[in-house]
Parts: C-alpha cells; sequence; structure tokens
C-alpha cells in the first residue's frame, strides 16, 4: 500500500517552493509577495427598487442587493442581467398597512412555500442564486423593522 505514494509528486511553481514526491516529509513554502492583498470586507451598494404600474422591474446587473417598499401586491418581473452563479438579495419592505405579497415571475423558483413576514413595518430579507435564466431561493429571513 506505502509503494503507491512513491509515485505522488508535489511540484513547485507560481509563487510555491519545496515539493517532491511523498516517500518522506517535505516542507513547502508560499511566496504571497505578488498575490492581491485582501483589505476588508467586499460589500454591494444597497440600492431600492420601486413599483411602476403594478410591477417591478429589477436590473441584478446593478442592484445585486436591494429593497423594495411593499406599498401594493407588485408582479416581479424576471431579473435582468442574471449570470450563473450570481447570488442576489432582495429585503422586502411592508409599509405601514402591511398585508402585502408580491406575485412572481416564473424565472423565480421556490416561491410557492415563501412565508413574508405581512405585518406592517416588517422586513424580510429574500436570498438568490442564479444560473443565467433562473434566480433560486436560496434563504428567506424575517429581520423585523
Amino acid at each position: 500500500i506505502l509503494l503507491g505514494l512513491a509515485s505522488r509528486l508535489i511540484s513547485a511553481g507560481a509563487g510555491l517552493s519545496g515539493g517532491g514526491d511523498l516517500t518522506a516529509d517535505r516542507t513547502l513554502s508560499l511566496n504571497l509577495s505578488s498575490a492581491n492583498a485582501w483589505v476588508g470586507a467586499q460589500t454591494v451598494a444597497d440600492n431600492n427598487l420601486s413599483i411602476a404600474s403594478g410591477a417591478v422591474a429589477w436590473s441584478v446587473a446593478t442592484k445585486q442587493k436591494t429593497w423594495l417598499v411593499l406599498t401594493e401586491s407588485p408582479t416581479m418581473l424576471a431579473p435582468t442581467g442574471m449570470v450563473a452563479n450570481g447570488e442576489y438579495a432582495l429585503t422586502l419592505i411592508q409599509d405601514s398597512i402591511g398585508g402585502r405579497e408580491p406575485a412572481w415571475n416564473s424565472v423565480f423558483k421556490g416561491m410557492a412555500n415563501l412565508d413574508l413576514d405581512k405585518a406592517p413595518n416588517r422586513r424580510t430579507r429574500l436570498s438568490f442564486e442564479s444560473d443565467g435564466t433562473n434566480m433560486y431561493l436560496t434563504g428567506c429571513l424575517p429581520v423585523g423593522e
């Protein structure tokens, strides 16, 4: 069984030094001098959507993270600008009346059993992942007022 390990190698390159076959202990070093530095949390601007003629148009290319105040029960149109493996967030905010719930375009998947907090002034955070064509609900979190 151990003979199979002798044929395995770790190769150096692209900032990695050390290596060799795995018949003995090896030391590996990684040079990060040319790596991109991560200097803080990555954020996306929080932009609001609006209802026009009873419908909501969402361009996820410019509004990956957004919010919408529900002053009526609008129709959520198919988002534009979806990309495969894109992650998007939508916070729905009930107005002072509450009880509002959008109708969802068929590209939104997993919405049939959605349980929005419909009390006045309450918020529900929805998370989606896209395959470039559809938006799959990955999370629904009531976040209060």
